[in-house]
Parts: C-alpha cells; sequence; structure tokens
C-alpha cells in the first residue's frame, strides 16, 4: 500500500514522494508552484506574495535589497 498525504491548500491526496514542506504546512507539486516562488539568484523558496521581480527574475527579500541598493545584478 502506497503512503499518502493530504495537501494543505487543496485537501486532496497524494504519494508521499509527491510531498514537500513549506512553512510547517504539507504541499502538492501544482499547489507549491502556485503559491511560492523560488528565488533566482539564492535558491530560496519564499510565499508568492514575498517575492520580488527585478530585472525579469524572482529575487527574495534579501537579494532584493542587496540588488536594488547596490546597483548590481
Amino acid at each position: 500500500m502506497t503512503q499518502t498525504f493530504l495537501c494543505s491548500q487543496c485537501c486532496q491526496s497524494y504519494p508521499i514522494n509527491d510531498c514537500t514542506k513549506f512553512n510547517g504546512k504539507n504541499y502538492c507539486p501544482d499547489c507549491l508552484r502556485e503559491l511560492t516562488s523560488v528565488c533566482a539568484i539564492c535558491g530560496a523558496r519564499v510565499p508568492e506574495d514575498d517575492a520580488y521581480l527585478y530585472m525579469g527574475r524572482t529575487l527574495c527579500v534579501s537579494c532584493f535589497r542587496q540588488r536594488s541598493h547596490s546597483g548590481i545584478y
């Protein structure tokens, strides 16, 4: 029998291998892509609402501050 988990967002059951924990919750791949972004500089996963678009790339708060204040990219 395959182990499963319930996605915290869509409440559907998925194989445990498809589970990603983020901020203490379990997400399926589709919901994880919908709710989060990955920083193009450091690779950190952040909530979609906390991601910045800077010069065409998605950045976390820390990388955005470094780039925007220093003028580098």
